[in-house]
């Protein structure tokens, strides 16, 4: 499936302003999806949860290295 350049993993990345530009390492079967957060506070629980990370293949080493370059504590399956 790496060989065949279908996606094997989706990073969802959050932006609320208050880090930091999240760095992009490319790696053969990932895709990154950015969603930025709303101003108002009270607002943001309806974004909060709909957020999630699609891991499509959980032994992926390249996933892995992108997940913690994205934010450094992520782990399978896990909102970064």
């Amino acid at each position: 499936m790496e060989s065949s350049g279908d996606v094997l993993i989706e990073i969802l990345v959050i932006e609320d302003g208050t880090d930091p530009p999240v760095p992009k390492p490319e790696f053969t079967g990932m895709a990154w999806r950015y969603l930025e957060l709303p101003r108002a506070e009270e607002d943001r629980h309806q974004i909060w949860d709909s957020i999630q990370l699609l891991w499509h293949r959980f032994d992926s080493p390249q996933g892995m290295a992108a997940a913690r370059a994205a934010g450094g504590d992520a782990a399978r399956g896990e909102a970064i």
